[in-house]
């Protein structure tokens, strides 16, 4: 979203909006509006417009939007902007170190390779992060397909940690954590950092409320669900 004045640019507001995966067996019309408010920035004698240009992206009802890296001095005003904690934090988890559970069998996504465990925005979801970088995974146990995206986080090059951008449930990470776990520390990254409001049960790893996720609209993102948002596009 842009603010100009005389055909100049002097404001700006990054909105990715997207629609929430459809999870196998779901209808449609289940797939809420999600808008992820990103970076912003209005010139100095400009400002007093600031508040303008948030209140046109922020006016649609129908829309989930989601403030992902906010910094602590910004927080009161998310709050007077209506949004609110769905995650007080990040769990820094340890996954290769996991109980092993069920067996699973574990293979990267092909795009070209039909996966009938899965639904159509899922495989479009896979495909899509793919392309920024992310592994995108499939687990496969004796009772269901699931599908994992993981962001790396990476530095000079290499990656160091990671973020889980999607899973269909904490429980079905938890369960397939091991071989996840295995898989990416061949890869060098042992950490994987999940959005929640706390430790995960039966998953080695250490939470922090340092960097807690807000969002305004009737349905919050689940946790370990990042896609299409800044955090995984531009590794912010």
């Amino acid at each position: 979203m842009l603010l100009e004045c005389d055909g100049r640019p002097v404001g700006v507001l990054l909105t990715i909006f997207s629609l929430a995966p459809q999870k196998l067996g779901d209808p449609p019309e289940t797939r809420p509006m999600r808008c992820n408010v990103s970076s912003w920035y209005v010139m100095p004698e400009y400002r007093m417009y600031g508040p303008l240009l948030v209140a046109r992206a922020l006016r649609r009802s129908d829309v989930t939007y989601t403030n992902l890296t906010s910094i602590a001095a910004s927080r009161p005003i998310l709050h007077a902007q209506g949004y609110c904690r769905f995650a007080a934090g990040l769990f820094h988890a340890l996954p290769a170190l996991a109980r092993g559970r069920d067996e699973v069998a574990l293979r990267p996504y092909r795009p070209e390779i039909a996966e009938p465990g899965l639904s159509i925005s899922e495989r479009q979801l896979l495909a899509d992060h793919v392309g920024w970088g992310c592994h995108a995974l499939i687990c496969e146990t004796q009772r269901a397909v699931y599908p994992f995206v993981v962001a790396p986080r990476r530095r000079g090059g290499v990656s160091i940690h990671a973020l889980l951008a999607y899973c269909r449930s904490l429980d079905s990470f938890v369960q397939c954590a091991r071989p996840i776990g295995v898989y990416l520390a061949r890869r060098g990254c042992l950490v994987i950092g999940i959005h929640t409001d706390g430790p995960i049960p039966n998953l080695p790893g250490l939470f922090r409320g340092d960097r807690p996720a807000f969002c305004r609209g009737a349905h919050p993102p689940p946790p370990g669900d990042l896609a299409y948002s800044e955090r995984v596009m531009f590794g912010s």
